[in-house]
């Protein structure tokens, strides 16, 4: 089936379908915009039959990139997503730049999922890779939560088959020695690395290093990381621009997520307001980066 169900999904939409920007954040608005797009176009898709495998990923992906861009919103005093906390508001920057790079990964692996000009042969050999690497990590957590579990023999006779089925496909061996590896060893599971997907998706590499990058920093907890949070200072209006390039980066992977997702469902096109199409297509040529001559600062 696809789509993932959301809580109140379609009340959500109704209920900050209004909301303004902020001026010290101009991505704010159209992430707004773009989260409550795809809120709407996985509702409207929920209970549909999916064509294949990599669709039903594909869904579940669509579906958590919208419930990731609401929690970013969620994060942020100015969106009417965020709601004060015993009357204060709180600026996670920390949480916002980890959301958006997981964002990123996300929608680089739902074009993943389905990236078209894939032979039949290879597609089948990236489902055995993707399931193998979900076996894997079960077997890993569970020796590590719970060794003396009988599941971890369950789980070690799984991925053994499963990793002599791989091994065994033609396709499997045509991939570099390098790749086989990280494959085999739970490293990858995927075919492509990021950076090849972004090319697949018309992402500027350049856009996409600096923003994973920034993510990057905030995940690890890093010097850089503490220095954006020590400087910024909302009730003086100092370091908004920290907070507007997670917003970027959420809303620019966000666009190339609903652009996939609209491809499996283009009936949903018809649905999209002026404003949904505007800020669609102005994120897809935001991730463009050096294409884009109105984004001039990202580019320094």
């Amino acid at each position: 089936m696809i789509g993932v169900r959301l809580l109140n999904r379609l009340d959500l939409y109704k209920l900050v379908s209004m909301n303004t920007t902020p001026a010290p954040m101009p991505a704010l608005n159209g992430l707004e915009t773009l989260c409550l797009c795809a809120t709407a176009v996985s509702a409207h898709t929920q209970g549909k039959s999916s064509v294949n495998w990599q669709q039903m990923m594909a869904s579940i992906a669509f579906s958590k990139l919208a419930i990731t861009a609401t929690s970013v919103l969620r994060l942020l005093p100015g969106s009417r997503f965020c709601s004060e906390v015993y009357g204060v508001h709180l600026w996670d920057l920390g949480a916002i730049g980890m959301l958006s790079r997981n964002l990123a990964e996300t929608a680089l692996t739902m074009h993943y999922l389905l990236e078209a000009h894939v032979s039949v042969n290879e597609r089948q050999l990236r489902r055995e890779v993707w399931e193998y690497h979900n076996y894997f990590e079960r077997l890993k957590m569970m020796r590590t939560a719970n060794p003396e579990s009988e599941k971890v023999d369950v789980l070690k006779q799984e991925v053994d088959r499963r990793r002599i089925a791989i091994v065994n496909n033609p396709n499997f061996q045509k991939l570099s020695k390098d790749l086989r590896h990280r494959i085999l060893v739970g490293e990858k599971a995927k075919l492509k690395s990021n950076e090849e997907i972004c090319e697949s998706a018309d992402i500027s590499l350049k856009f996409y290093s600096a923003m994973f990058r920034y993510g990057s920093n905030h995940t690890h907890s890093s010097p850089f990381a503490f220095s954006l949070m020590d400087r910024l200072s909302p009730q003086a209006g100092i370091g908004f621009d920290a907070v507007n390039l997670a917003l970027t980066i959420a809303a620019g992977f966000l666009s190339v997520g609903i652009r996939g997702y609209l491809n499996i469902f283009p009936e949903q096109v018809s649905r999209l307001t002026k404003d949904e199409v505007l800020q669609l297509s102005l994120w897809l040529a935001t991730v463009q980066w050096e294409n884009n001559v109105h984004f001039p600062k990202l580019s320094t």
